[in-house]
């Protein structure tokens, strides 16, 4: 396992320089609006995907400064969302709000609560109203006054049409957007959307190359009895789909795909007992076709830079080639040695296994993402050496570099 140690260390070199960047190189993207008017370019440090903020981080030159709603007028996100400083109808204390569309009636939302209305005057969109006590019971119904908020806004001349979308439209995100581009292409005027038409996922190609060495441990093993494994550094290719980018949990991601990988391997063996000893030897290639499902979660982001986990189990088809397989028996009693020609030594031909990694990957715009990461993987049980009808059992455990681009 020498070679996975050196693995590991390359890889440590090369994730260290990239995800221990200090705060000064973030890039400058994000912005806020002074009182005064005057804007400032820098970064709001914030969680993935993060939208609601009660006070904001703002790192500027190197230096961090704190602002809350009564300091600046508002910020935006280089991502293209925009928060502004108000008051809303059912608060006292000015807050940041995020506006998601401006123009002569304005979406804004707050801790997932939606408003909407003129620049002047906005009105809370609610799903539900509570009725009076009736015999010390409050009974609640199901209504949708927010349909009538959305009516008596946007009446006018494009009432008939907008008005059976206001009818189909669900107090979420996604379709109050989409309401209100309606309306306003119905109106011919201008209006600005603030943020990224997201869809609620993301589905995409992936590609991964890794290098890795090949390993065991012990699961089975009585007598005195030796077994030797020789490997070399071995490849394997890997293409699936990548489900990921959640409108409602960025972090999480799932993976599925097929690989494939060849292993060179050599087995020597030794079993002393009361009649004699017993020696093999044996030359194989393993190769295996792998069928992984993979869960990644997002443990840290720093703009386009991501420190990822994945975890995950699948299933695999294995195939041996024998190219050499001898076994030499030496008896007690006798003064000769037995030459025995035959494989001793074999694989699962299919197993369930588990694997995981942790890697550092990075998005480029229009040009998809960039990842290099330590691979693991173990297989239970999946070697099987019998010499003299004794039976040893060995686990498989991979180790590697894996370099990986999504479409």
């Amino acid at each position: 396992m020498q070679n996975a140690a050196l693995l590991f260390a390359i890889l440590i070199s090369f994730l260290t320089p990239l995800a221990s960047f200090s705060q000064s190189e973030i890039p400058d993207v994000d912005f806020v609006l002074m009182k005064n008017g005057r804007r400032f370019d820098g970064s709001v440090i914030r969680k993935l995907g993060q939208l609601d903020f009660d006070r904001i981080e703002f790192l500027r030159r190197g230096e961090t400064t704190s602002y809350g709603p009564e300091d600046i007028s508002g910020f935006g996100l280089g991502s293209g969302e925009y928060f502004e400083t108000m008051k809303l109808p059912d608060g006292e204390q000015e807050v940041f709000a995020q506006i998601l569309i401006g123009g002569s009636i304005r979406l804004v939302r707050k801790n997932g609560i939606y408003y909407a209305g003129g620049a002047d005057r906005l009105e809370k969109l609610e799903d539900q109203i509570s009725l009076p006590k009736s015999e010390g019971v409050k009974v609640s119904s199901r209504h949708l006054p927010y349909v009538t908020t959305l009516n008596t806004l946007m009446a006018g001349d494009c009432q008939g049409k907008i008005y059976p979308l206001i009818q189909r439209t669900k107090l979420r995100e996604d379709d109050l957007v989409w309401l209100f581009t309606k309306y306003y292409d119905c109106e011919k005027s201008e209006y600005t959307y603030y943020g990224q038409l997201r869809p609620d996922y993301l589905i995409s190609p992936v590609i991964r190359a890794t290098v890795f060495q090949s390993g065991i441990k012990t699961a089975q093993l009585t007598g005195d009895r030796i077994d030797n494994f020789q490997t070399s550094m071995a490849f394997q290719g890997y293409a699936g789909f990548r489900l990921h980018s959640f409108r409602n949990s960025p972090r999480m991601g799932i993976e599925a795909g097929i690989g494939y990988d060849l292993v060179p391997l050599s087995i020597e063996s030794e079993l002393k007992a009361n009649l004699g000893r017993f020696t093999g030897t044996q030359e194989m290639s393993v190769s295996l076709i792998s069928i992984p499902i993979t869960y990644q979660y997002i443990l840290s982001k720093v703009k386009n830079r991501e420190i990822y986990l994945h975890v995950g189990s699948g299933y695999a088809f294995s195939k041996t080639s024998v190219s050499y397989a001898i076994q030499d028996i030496a008896y007690t009693n006798f003064p000769y040695t037995i030459l025995e020609e035959g494989e001793f030594g074999r694989v699962k031909r299919g197993i369930t296994f588990f694997h995981g990694a942790i890697g550092l990957q990075k998005s480029f715009k229009e040009k998809g993402i960039f990842g290099v990461s330590i691979q693991g993987r173990y297989l239970p049980k999946f070697y099987s050496i019998e010499i003299n009808n004794n039976n040893s059992v060995y686990h498989r455990i991979d180790a590697g570099l894996g370099i990986t681009y999504v479409f």
